[in-house]
């Protein structure tokens, strides 16, 4: 156990046992013990609102973990609470204020049991908090001296994911542990100590003005209805207090792209929008790293989705980008690449009329060409026979012959050349001629 005492140095007096409950009518009910067979359970009438007091309970609880054991301790009283990060089973092991050892679950109750050896390593581990003091084992049990200052190490608003539980405030005066095996229990930890909610049933141990009280156990609503002002975004939930929705809704789920992962893009157009999906609890922060290409931004479109959107203003090579979604429980992460290239323009030949003369070579290079390459080459027709268009530098090269009568007969032929990349073409329309005809003759007299 650990020994209690206030850690801002109040020491006035002394702190009563776990089982040193009040008395009063109102109060809950004194069992003198702990007993296996009868747990003790408080009064029907018990208002439990009035054993709660308010503060930021973030700055009191600190957080151990060690080889499958988690473990929350009240800083201030000496109360803590240990969990399997393992087991699917809804229980802990307690050390209570007056120094106490058990475990608790639903089905079998309160009942004394000493820590494990596990439990009571994650336990001493606390004693490295301490600015001053010492941890020692006695009995059994755990000593710790409580003469120097607290070192909280835990940060509650960044969400802490331990196997079967994940750790973080839920308001301001409370901070929670959630099952995700049952999503209908967990730990409530306050600033004047907790409330382990199960089904049908609650555990609590709390420090009041007049004392500790507990670890009792008492009816499940008794334990709600002091928490029911704070579920303002859903009322409706009181009877679920811990997750309010499934653990595993929670958390994110894997964003969902509704449209290709490759997007290949063009400068100075409207892109056709990368849709995104992502499961869990709204609201939702939506980043991209590294930054998009300009022109181009994330947007919001409803609490469950995004679209990448807008128009790039620059050519940019392919980059694997990596879209966050991240809530107050957790993130998810999936990938898109995405290109920019602008497409082919202004292709231009020195010359847009070619003659040509039987076995005389020609080659005819482009000119002027814009765009993203790779560009590819190609014509809507055969070339005359001899003649051919360079598919990779859309050169037009080589030397007709005497062997293809269709194109020495006609005066002259019209094709299109077409610079293609991924993104779109242009065109370029040349004119293909014979020569002179008296220098045909004397070609074909020559040979």
């Amino acid at each position: 156990a650990i020994a209690a005492g206030d850690m801002m140095g109040n020491t006035s007096a002394p702190a009563a046992t776990a089982l040193d409950m009040p008395q009063t009518p109102m109060d809950f009910q004194q069992g003198g013990g702990v007993s296996e067979e009868e747990p003790i359970v408080s009064e029907p009438a018990l208002d439990f609102s009035k054993y709660r007091q308010h503060g930021d309970s973030s700055k009191v609880w600190d957080v151990e973990y060690k080889s499958g054991v988690l473990a929350m301790r009240h800083t201030h009283m000496g109360i803590t609470v240990v969990v399997s990060t393992t087991s699917p089973q809804l229980s802990c092991a307690i050390v209570s204020a007056g120094g106490n050892e058990y475990i608790y679950s639903e089905e079998l109750g309160l009942q004394e049991r000493v820590l494990s050896e596990s439990e009571r390593e994650v336990v001493l581990a606390f004693a490295n908090r301490f600015v001053t003091g010492a941890a020692s084992q006695v009995d059994a049990g755990v000593t710790v001296a409580l003469d120097g200052g607290w070192q909280v190490e835990h940060d509650w608003d960044i969400v802490l994911t331990k196997g079967m539980w994940a750790l973080l405030a839920r308001t301001d005066s409370r901070c929670v542990a959630l099952n995700a095996a049952d999503p209908g229990g967990g730990i409530h930890l306050l600033a004047n100590g907790f409330v382990f909610l199960g089904r049908s049933k609650a555990l609590l141990h709390l420090f009041t003005d007049q004392g500790p009280v507990g670890p009792v156990i008492i009816p499940h609503a008794q334990a709600v209805a002091a928490f029911t002002d704070e579920e303002e975004e859903r009322p409706d939930a009181a009877h679920n207090l811990c997750a309010w929705r499934p653990l595993a809704q929670l958390n994110t789920t894997d964003i969902q792209l509704l449209r290709q992962e490759k997007a290949v893009l063009t400068t100075h157009h409207s892109m056709q929008p990368i849709n995104l999906t992502v499961a869990g609890q709204p609201p939702f922060e939506w980043t991209v790293a590294p930054r998009l290409p300009p022109g181009l931004d994330i947007m919001l479109v409803d609490d469950h989705s995004a679209q990448i959107l807008g128009v790039p203003q620059s050519e940019e090579h392919s980059v694997e980008y990596a879209v966050c979604a991240r809530n107050r429980l957790g993130s998810s992460v999936t990938h898109v690449s995405m290109s920019v290239m602008t497409q082919p323009g202004m292709l231009a030949y020195p010359t847009n009329l070619l003659q040509l003369t039987p076995g005389v070579p020609v080659r005819l290079q482009v000119g002027t060409l814009e765009g993203s390459r790779p560009i590819n080459f190609k014509c809507d027709q055969l070339l005359p026979q001899g003649l051919k268009l360079d598919a990779k530098t859309g050169a037009v090269c080589g030397a007709i012959s005497l062997g293809d009568p269709s194109f020495l007969e006609r005066e002259e032929m019209v094709v299109n050349i077409y610079a293609a990349n991924t993104v779109g073409s242009c065109v370029f329309e040349l004119t293909i001629c014979n020569g002179p005809r008296s220098a045909f003759h004397q070609t074909e007299s020559n040979f």
